[in-house]
């Protein structure tokens, strides 16, 4: 029986982390100005610590796609991404946070504002 306790409470741990990390990756999304050039939408998978405050102290780039500088340009963006929109109210401690980009069409196309 006390195996299974823990399990419920791991388990409950592990989806309330998720649910900080999708809400942070949500919030950040607004705030994400991607650099041009790129062929298909990139990712990123952060390491993030945050402080009792939810503010980032350290972040770590797991994985990233595209690779080479255009990959290091989409990483650093969407770092301070993430550092603009914060704090998060409620998280804290380290937490694998994704960045993709949201594609919604007719938003995704700039707007020219030399008309």
């Amino acid at each position: 029986m006390r195996g299974l306790v823990f399990m419920v409470a791991l388990l409950t741990g592990s989806a309330a982390w998720a649910g900080d990390a999708e809400r942070i990756a949500s919030q950040a999304d607004h705030c994400w100005s991607l650099p041009g050039g790129l062929e298909s939408p990139p990712s990123v998978e952060f390491e993030l610590v945050l402080n009792a405050d939810g503010k980032i102290t350290n972040a770590t780039a797991v994985t990233y796609s595209p690779k080479g500088n255009l990959g290091k340009a989409v990483v650093l963006s969407a770092l301070r991404a993430l550092q603009d929109c914060g704090p998060y109210k409620g998280a804290s401690g380290t937490i694998h946070v994704l960045m993709k980009p949201k594609t919604s069409g007719e938003d995704q196309k700039p707007i020219d504002p030399f008309k």
